[in-house]
């Protein structure tokens, strides 16, 4: 069976020394150690690194301190990722270390002050487990069709009843979508799936840190190793911390952007203990579910054959009546759209999606996916309340991922199973950890994956 121990060390922002990531780990080490009287049948096979600034987080140095704390993680000299080979896939090393600058532990909503998890993998010495640390290179999805594509429309006018009576009919031919309509969405050369296979030997679990383009290389993923249990995700952009992109640490090296990984080979009992399981959570639906009747890529045109934009001005009127919306709706004003993919309420094919555009005077909504919608599909309208911060606690050992909010205004969250009673400076250990990023995290949908950058949406591998 695999063993997880965690520790994770609150700094004050405002009294944090000018090494507190090396001090964090130190004292984070320390405690894991302490415990490590439990493990005395097993060996550590992985380690986790997550590093979590406050919002006020300025001239931290934090790039040095974050490569002088994964060279020691990784008990080893820091790699050069220009010595890397020449393939757009890197080698996998020994020390398996991974992790990444995200921006809350332990907690769904951002922290004034900074924070260290550190999380150890253990597994039966003579039970064949094993890891292996890799790293995918950024440009192995240069040409994902996923880059540089823009949404189409906007709100012209703030929602209201009245809007809906002034719409009027479009030409459909004029109309383009965002979504990519090809058979091979996720392909990738037959190089890169060989060097992928080479790579990542036999994995039954896969866990991902990835910038914010992961389709490319999870379609790879899922193409290429079909069966084994995966979660991934999407770490917060940082060029104005470290001056990186997206800050993740590989071994005893910290890179760029790309994705770094840790594939878990298990013996048969830990194989079947091992789940995954996803939640989108605190929303409040309005409205039943209706179908699509007219759609184009991942654009609804029409909702039981009424425009979709009056399908949701008129649920939200039977609702609420003419109460306002901001006494209804989180601050961000965001709408969201629960989509029945397969058409049976199977939880497992149900999908949550911002609305991120709309045209009110010709009555179509675009949908946050890359995916093609198809007429026929379920779907009902959703929101996030005024105080939006619910969500279910982790309560078995393993690990979680959660999309957190882009600004603390609007989450006040914390894992009340976790970390409630955690102060400043003070260690807590655990066998389970919640790690949030607001970018987003990826999750396992039927042979597929989806990449969901919804509020407090988690994905969650128990051990």
């Amino acid at each position: 069976m695999l063993k997880l121990r965690s520790a994770v060390l609150r700094v004050n922002s405002e009294k944090a020394s000018p090494n507190w990531v090396m001090d964090a780990v130190t004292r984070c080490r320390a405690a894991i150690l302490d415990k490590e009287a439990d493990f005395k049948t097993q060996s550590k096979i992985a380690t986790l690194f997550f590093v979590a600034p406050s919002l006020s987080s300025t001239n931290l140095n934090l790039l040095n301190q974050c490569k002088s704390a994964v060279g020691v993680l990784s008990n080893s000299s820091q790699s050069d990722p220009a010595d890397q080979q020449s393939t757009n896939i890197a080698t996998a090393t020994p020390s398996n270390v991974i992790g990444a600058i995200v921006s809350a532990n332990n907690s769904f909503a951002h922290s004034n002050s900074h924070s260290i998890a550190l999380v150890h993998l253990y597994a039966n010495t003579n039970s064949g487990a094993r890891a292996s640390a890799f790293h995918i290179d950024k440009q192995f999805a240069s040409f994902s069709p996923f880059r540089s594509r823009k949404s189409v429309g906007r709100w012209f006018e703030p929602l209201s009843l009245e809007d809906a009576k002034s719409q009027r009919d479009f030409n459909l031919d004029e109309f383009k979508s965002v979504s990519m309509n090809t058979p091979n969405l996720h392909d990738s050369t037959e190089k890169d799936q060989l060097d992928l296979i080479k790579l990542v030997p036999s994995p039954d679990v896969l866990l991902t840190i990835s910038d914010k383009d992961p389709n490319a290389i999870w379609g790879s993923l899922c193409r290429v190793f079909p069966s084994s249990k995966k979660i991934g995700l999407v770490s917060p952009m940082t060029p104005f911390l470290t001056g990186l992109t997206h800050t993740h640490f590989i071994n005893g090296a910290v890179v760029d952007g790309g994705l770094v990984g840790l594939s878990l080979t298990l013996p048969d009992e830990a194989k079947k203990a091992a789940v995954v399981s996803y939640e989108y959570n605190n929303f409040t639906p309005f409205g039943d579910f209706m179908s699509i009747t007219s759609c184009q890529g991942n654009i609804i045109l029409t909702l039981d054959s009424s425009t979709a934009t009056s399908q949701i001005l008129s649920s939200l009127a039977t609702k609420h009546g003419n109460k306002p919306l901001e006494r209804v709706i989180s601050s961000d004003k965001s709408l969201y759209i629960e989509i029945d993919r397969a058409g049976n309420a199977d939880k497992n094919s149900l999908q949550v999606y911002k609305i991120v555009a709309g045209d009110l005077r010709k009555g179509n909504i675009a949908v946050d996916t890359v995916e093609d919608l198809k007429v026929g599909m379920r779907v009902r309208f959703l929101y996030q309340g005024v105080d939006a911060h619910e969500y279910n606690e982790l309560t078995e050992a393993g690990i979680r991922f959660a999309t957190v909010r882009e600004s603390d205004e609007f989450a006040s969250g914390t894992d009340l199973n976790l970390s409630a009673q955690i102060s400043d400076n003070e260690v807590f250990v655990s066998d389970r950890l919640t790690v949030g990023s607001e970018t987003g995290i990826v999750h396992p949908c039927g042979d597929a994956f989806e990449v969901s950058r919804v509020p407090f949406s988690t994905v969650e591998l128990k051990i």
